[in-house]
C-alpha cells in the first residue's frame, strides 16, 4: 500500500526556477512554486513593469535584466526566494516586490529567506548559511520581513543540513 503524498511544490533551484518551469510545475499539479534566489541588493534596484499586451509582470534592473517574471497563472501560488545578509536590505527588496497598499497585486504568496546556501561567494557576504549561523542577525531579518508584510504573505526560511544547496 502506497502512502498518499500531499500537494507537491517546486522548490527553489539555481538557474531553473524561472517562469516557464514554474508554469509547467503548476500544470502538473504543484500547489506552490518557488522562484530562483534573488539577491536583495539587486531587487532593491529593480522596477516593476507589466509586459504590454500580456498579464506578465517583470522586475527589471536599470540595465534591462529581468530578475523575476510572474503571470496570472501563478497568482496565489508563487513564493519568492530572497538572498539577504541583513534586515535593512531585505526590507528594501521586499518593498520593491510587494506594495503594502495592494499586497495581493501580483499574487506573491510568500517570501522564503535563503539560509541554506553554503557557496563561498554567498557566505562571504553574510548571506545563506552565514545568516543561519548568526542568530541575532537572522532573527532581525525574519522579524523585519514579518513586521513589514501582511499576515497573508508567508515568511519562511530555507535551511539545509550542514549548509547544503
Amino acid at each position: 500500500m502506497q502512502a498518499s503524498a500531499g500537494p507537491a511544490s517546486l522548490a527553489p533551484m539555481v538557474r531553473l526556477g524561472t517562469l516557464p518551469l514554474r508554469l509547467l510545475a503548476l500544470e502538473r499539479g504543484a500547489a506552490l512554486v518557488y522562484s530562483e534566489e534573488i539577491v536583495d541588493a539587486k531587487l532593491a534596484q529593480a522596477c516593476r513593469t507589466v509586459r504590454p499586451g500580456s498579464d506578465t509582470v517583470e522586475w527589471r534592473l536599470p540595465s534591462g535584466e529581468v530578475l523575476l517574471s510572474t503571470c496570472a497563472a501563478e497568482h496565489g501560488r508563487l513564493v519568492v526566494q530572497l538572498g539577504s545578509a541583513c534586515a535593512e536590505t531585505a526590507l528594501k527588496a521586499v518593498a520593491v516586490l510587494i506594495d503594502p497598499a495592494a499586497p495581493d497585486r501580483d499574487g506573491i504568496t510568500g517570501i522564503d529567506l535563503n539560509m541554506g546556501c553554503a557557496k563561498r561567494n554567498t557566505t562571504e557576504h553574510g548571506a545563506g548559511f552565514a545568516l543561519f549561523t548568526d542568530r541575532a542577525r537572522a532573527e532581525r531579518t525574519v522579524r523585519a520581513l514579518r513586521d513589514f508584510l501582511p499576515a497573508r504573505i508567508a515568511v519562511s526560511c530555507k535551511v539545509a543540513a550542514r549548509g547544503g544547496h
